[in-house]
């Protein structure tokens, strides 16, 4: 995909990693609480993106690389005996 993409996917798996309590996952989003941006994570691995304030598709592999931090994100939940 763009330039664009990669840089916010980096961003996105860096915030992931330093600040994983402000983010919050429900069954289609996962919501940056802190910016209020909501991310696509349904449809599999290969399709993911900014859904709202405005819509960004991440391409194939961002969205891999995404889905990837995603389940890194999940399992520091499921480790720590936080909710999901």
């Amino acid at each position: 995909m763009s330039k664009a993409s990669k840089i916010v996917v980096d961003n996105l798996i860096a915030d992931l990693r330093t600040r994983p309590l402000e983010f919050s996952c429900g069954e289609h989003t996962l919501h940056d609480k802190t910016n209020g941006i909501y991310y696509w994570i349904a449809n599999g691995v290969f399709y993911g993106g900014i859904h709202r304030p405005y819509e960004m598709d991440f391409g194939m592999v961002q969205s891999w690389r995404f889905h990837r931090a995603l389940d890194a994100w999940k399992a520091w939940f499921a480790i720590n005996g936080k909710a999901v």
